[in-house]
């Protein structure tokens, strides 16, 4: 009987939730964000180091080309045997390339579109929870260097401006 009544006494254990401020999330997929991206940074250091005899080939084809050609230009020889032969020759070096290539590429992709993804929807959106202000696209916020838009004149924004990243 008395086993019955302390059980009817002991206080039921309450349920504890943890409380994460949109500022705390934020820091965390920021990390998240630059681990991406420092993966896809290491497998992009794998890709040139495990490729450069074929990058170095298709580069050399390709001056190889250049100097037909700037040879015709200079002297008016004929170099189109040359040229083609070249040509056919670059072709194949390029798809050797993209063949040694293409299984770092297929690792690379994930990250690349998580970083992607992040920096364009969550990243934001998760800034717009914390400031309570929306970010402008970074198109918006630096233009392009060209002269068409170098020569335009600017005026101030009536809002607060963050990049999305620089």
């Amino acid at each position: 009987m008395e086993n019955q009544e302390q059980a009817q006494v002991e206080p039921q254990e309450l349920e504890t939730q943890t409380v994460v401020s949109p500022k705390d999330v934020l820091v965390d997929t920021i990390i998240e964000r630059w681990g991406y991206h420092a993966h896809r940074r290491a497998l992009a250091s794998l890709l040139m180091t495990s490729t450069s005899a074929e990058r170095t080939k298709v580069t050399q084809i390709g001056k190889q080309i250049a100097g037909r050609l700037s040879a015709y230009l200079a002297e008016g020889t004929d170099v189109r045997g040359d040229v083609v032969t070249l040509q056919g020759e670059l072709v194949q070096a390029k798809s050797v390339l993209k063949t040694k290539a293409q299984p770092i590429y297929d690792k690379m992709a994930p990250f690349v579109k998580a970083v992607s993804y992040l920096d364009r929807i969550v990243i934001p959106g998760q800034i717009e929870a914390v400031t309570g202000k929306k970010l402008a696209p970074m198109c918006c916020v630096m233009p392009p260097a060209s002269r068409a838009c170098t020569l335009v004149f600017r005026i101030l924004s009536k809002s607060r401006v963050l990049p999305v990243s620089t």
